[in-house]
């Protein structure tokens, strides 16, 4: 089976990858490639921003794919344009070729994707380079997630045996916290872009069925807003995780039985939120 490779793009990185700006250092610390992509996230971009350019770590380079945003994204990207590597606003065909296209003008060891709503704790990609430094075969780190409900934060932590639950068809995991090794994408590809909902599930069990596998970091601490295109769209991301359990031949019965049971709840919910609040609006009449 084939998947998009970085031939595929050959054609966006020729165009780009001169207009890099240079900053990555040629010493014996590891290369950090980080990037964003963006599309009309004027009120979130500038902390997502600042979280990468203020670590205390300087070796990385840092991209931002936008898909054309019609706010006012692109001047608030402007603004820090001596901040960022590199830098580009055009259509693409969804956020898997745009996060491919990143990938293929990173120059770094390790690729990191940080979402446009999304910021890093201080300290995160020094923890990466150190981790990589020791284990440089290794697939992928991941850490812990905080997801942040106006003033409320919840933890969520990574799970160390994820082998586990990801064999028996589990798809949740902490993606947003994953700094993946480069050979990852030389040798098994990019993001598949048949998965538009859950592309990083589907990458993660074709890691692991091709031997690689990853450490667990507590450390890597990323803050994440509810959001995100697989929670805004949830009945097409339960048939993209049922598709993509069976491809890789695990029994699907019973993941599809959780899926499906949580996207009930998950519609339950919003109709109980919304008799509430109509509850409310006509109490308060």
């Amino acid at each position: 089976m084939s998947y998009p490779s970085l031939k595929n793009y050959i054609d966006y990185k020729n165009k780009y990858f001169t207009k890099k700006k240079d900053n990555l250092k040629f010493d014996n610390t590891c290369k950090i490639s980080i990037f964003t992509i963006v599309k009309n996230a004027e009120r979130t971009i500038e902390k997502t921003i600042q979280s990468v350019i203020y670590q205390d770590y300087t070796n990385f380079e840092y991209i931002i794919v936008d898909g054309n945003s019609t706010d006012n994204t692109c001047e608030i990207i402007k603004s820090y344009d001596d901040n960022i590597t590199l830098w580009t606003s055009e259509n693409d065909l969804g956020t898997g070729d745009a996060v491919n296209k990143a990938i293929s003008i990173s120059s770094g060891d390790i690729i990191f994707g940080l979402s446009a709503d999304d910021w890093m704790e201080t300290g995160v990609l020094k923890v990466i380079s150190e981790k990589f430094k020791q284990f440089p075969n290794c697939g992928f780190f991941y850490g812990d997630m905080v997801m942040v409900y106006n003033n409320e934060k919840k933890l969520i932590k990574g799970k160390e045996n994820y082998i586990a639950e990801l064999s028996r068809g589990n798809p949740e995991f902490n993606y947003p916290c994953i700094a993946y090794n480069m050979k990852c994408f030389e040798e098994i590809g990019l993001f598949d872009l048949n998965y538009k909902f859950n592309n990083d599930f589907e990458l993660l069990l074709r890691l692991y069925s091709n031997g690689y596998n990853g450490i667990y970091v507590p450390e890597i601490v990323i803050n994440r807003l509810p959001g995100g295109i697989g929670e805004n769209n949830h009945f097409q991301s339960a048939i993209d995780k049922i598709a993509i359990i069976k491809k890789y031949d695990i029994p699907v019965i019973i993941p599809s039985i959780k899926i499906l049971y949580n996207l009930i709840k998950i519609n339950l919910m919003k109709v109980y939120k919304g008799l509430k609040n109509l509850i409310n609006y006509r109490y308060n009449e």
